[in-house]
């Protein structure tokens, strides 16, 4: 069954998705885009109501903006700019900047998309476990392990970069 959205709930969440996309993806064109796509992926989701509205669509904005990010990262060009603007947003002492520039860099060679959004989720948007598990349907104690896991890989990765 597809999901409901009234008029008056799309006008109140759409510039929260706009911003999440933004965020992440550092383009207005391309923020669009993944918007739009969030909110076509709601309609179709069958969203239950278990979770706020926001949640879900926070984790559908996430993980619509990782699919995005893993195409885009085949262009050189674009990974160099969007590189570029966060380590300027990591200069100011953006902290969800420096973030998304490490799960950008574990992304490369990470095959869990949904331990990637998960992890954007937790240390993006400052979601909690309780609230990342509603959003993806499953266990906070789940949620835990495969951000562990996530971070784990992370450490790998951040290690090999170093050697």
């Amino acid at each position: 069954m597809a999901a409901q959205l009234t008029d008056a709930e799309y006008r109140k969440h759409v510039g929260m998705v706009y911003r999440v996309c933004l965020r992440m993806l550092g383009s207005h064109t391309e923020a669009e885009d993944a918007s739009h796509d969030t909110f076509v992926r709601f309609l179709r989701s069958g969203f239950r109501g278990d979770s706020r509205m926001s949640t879900f669509l926070y984790a559908i904005a996430t993980r619509i903006c990782i699919d995005r990010f893993r195409k885009a990262s085949r262009d050189d060009a674009f990974m160099r700019t969007w590189s570029q603007l966060q380590q300027e947003k990591v200069a100011t002492g953006d902290a969800r900047a420096q973030n998304l520039l490490l799960i950008a860099r574990v992304l490369e060679r990470h095959d869990q998309r949904e331990d990637a959004a998960m992890a954007a989720c937790y240390y993006v948007h400052g979601m909690t476990e309780a609230e990342i598990g509603q959003a993806f349907d499953t266990k906070r104690r789940t949620v835990s392990f495969r951000l562990s896991r996530f971070v784990g890989a992370a450490r790998k990765k951040m290690g090999s970069m170093h050697e």
